[in-house]
This record gives structure tokens, sequence and C-alpha cells, in this order.
């Protein structure tokens, strides 16, 4: 159980270090490509949710489990 947990936290760190680094590349964008950007951020906010769902279902069985 502790394993799926471990493997639950790495994928959200890795996933919220992915979205620092790529909003931070974001900023040097010219003002042409904003829109982009933003569908961009939204699709990483979505990702991140996704996996925060993941996560809770994951929580939810180890303490049936447990």
């Amino acid at each position: 159980m502790n394993k799926k947990m471990a493997i639950a936290i790495a994928v959200i760190v890795a996933i919220a270090v992915g979205a620092m680094y790529f909003a931070g590349i974001l900023k040097f964008e010219p003002a042409s490509t904003i829109k982009s950007n933003q569908e961009a951020i939204q699709t990483v906010g979505n990702i991140n949710t996704g996996v925060q769902d993941i996560s809770s279902i994951l929580t939810n069985i180890d303490e049936k489990l447990g």
C-alpha cells in the first residue's frame, strides 16, 4: 500500500514540477502566443486535477484495504 502512495506522490510532484517549468518557459513567449499558452496552462491544470482524483481514489482503496 505504501508503494502505491509513493508512486502517486511521485507522479503529482513530477507533474507539479513540469507545470512550473512549463509556466517559466511561457513567460518568455511573445504576446501572440498568449491564447495557446492559456490553453496549455488549462491542460496542465486538468491533468493535475485528474492526478489528484486518482490519488484520492488510491487513498480510499488503501483505507478500505488497510
